[in-house]
């Protein structure tokens, strides 16, 4: 039985998808829900299935895990049977219901301004996304990145991503975008139409990053009716936001990272992770107290993150995925989960099924 455990915690580490605890704001849901009605299809049938709390859908400042985005997304998919509503998603944006960032943005200079702006908004929500620029000559590459590989091979979300990138630029400088071309991470629709019509030329699929390849020009455009006093006073704002983000969580997000990483039939120790970190023992327990936290209430959070994402995937067993998170007895992981949730491990696996892949 040891080994079998052990051998599963192998292949764990090469093949299993785990996702960091990344929270973004429910608001990131509104697109989804909204092409489902679009389309003359209930929302509720796609609400039901995501482990969120119904009662704060829109409550502006309440946060979901990342990966229920990613499912949700799915779901969308499967509900509409099209393949492409990524597309349709992403291309419904409207900067002017995007809040503070609409203030911003709109009273950019240039839309290099406004988008090195919106790259900053994405680090203060924790978006889970970063976007890079590299200009060589007369083209200028945007590469669009998740901070979880897997999920650059999540074709619908890289459709909201681009087509709503192309569509906000479009928005803000008053221009038609001329895309030279469009790469994709993950693997081909079954129909390519829909991508040729939206991008105006067939993408590459199964290239080594996601990205689109624009004439250079773009980042000077200016920014139609900007009012820079507007835009000073809503960049100062945004700044403190982040700067007070960065400096607050720090700590907290570099050990959990190491975590997600390391937990794989046993728990690192906080010595583990200093030592990992080039700080003393007692440097980090300072900083995340500093950081309102401990050790040992990360640790609690990354288990109980796993623990969850490893019960939706019904081919492990629950003893299995107990040693895997380092509980010396299946007993204690029960007793710890219903200590989590209120509900014994089984209970939350059998009413999750519609999750499991």
């Amino acid at each position: 039985m040891h080994f079998v455990a052990r051998k599963c915690v192998v292949l764990l580490a090469d093949f299993c998808v785990v996702y960091f605890t990344i929270y973004i704001p429910v608001a990131f849901l509104y697109s989804v829900i909204k092409s489902l009605k679009d389309f003359k299809f209930e929302p509720n049938e796609l609400v039901g299935k995501l482990d969120i709390d119904r009662s704060k859908l829109y409550d502006v400042d309440y946060t979901i895990p990342i990966s229920e985005l990613d499912t949700a997304l799915r779901l969308s998919a499967q509900i509409t049977n099209r393949e492409d509503i990524g597309l349709y998603q992403g291309a419904q944006v409207d900067i002017q219901q995007m809040g503070v960032l609409a203030y911003i943005m709109l009273n950019s200079k240039d839309f290099e301004t406004a988008f090195n702006n919106y790259k900053q908004y994405n680090l203060m929500i924790c978006s889970g996304i970063s976007y890079d620029i590299h200009l060589q000559d007369h083209d200028l590459k945007i590469n669009f990145t998740p901070a979880l590989a897997e999920r650059s091979k999540n074709r619908i979300l890289m459709d909201c991503l681009l087509s709503s990138f192309i569509r906000l630029t479009e928005q803000l400088t008053g221009t038609n975008l001329h895309i030279k071309a469009v790469c994709y991470s993950s693997s081909p629709p079954i129909q390519y139409q829909p991508y040729i019509e939206f991008f105006g030329q067939t993408p590459t699929f199964n290239a080594s990053e996601t990205s689109l390849l624009l004439d250079a020009a773009i980042l000077k455009a200016p920014i139609m009716f900007s009012n820079p006093s507007v835009y000073m006073m809503f960049k100062r704002y945004l700044d403190e936001k982040i700067n007070s983000l960065v400096q607050l969580k720090e700590f907290t997000f570099k050990t959990e990272e190491y975590l997600y990483q390391n937990i794989r039939g046993n728990c690192p120790s906080i010595k583990d992770v200093s030592h990992h970190l080039f700080i003393s023992t007692r440097t980090l327990q300072s900083k995340l107290k500093d950081e309102n936290t401990t050790y040992q209430t990360i640790l609690n959070d990354v288990r109980k993150s796993l623990s969850i994402t490893y019960l939706k995937d019904n081919s492990m067993s629950i003893t299995d995925i107990a040693y895997i998170l380092g509980f010396s007895e299946p007993s204690t992981f029960y007793s710890t989960f219903k200590k989590w949730t209120g509900t014994m491990p089984h209970k939350y696996r059998l009413a999750n099924m519609n999750h499991s892949k």
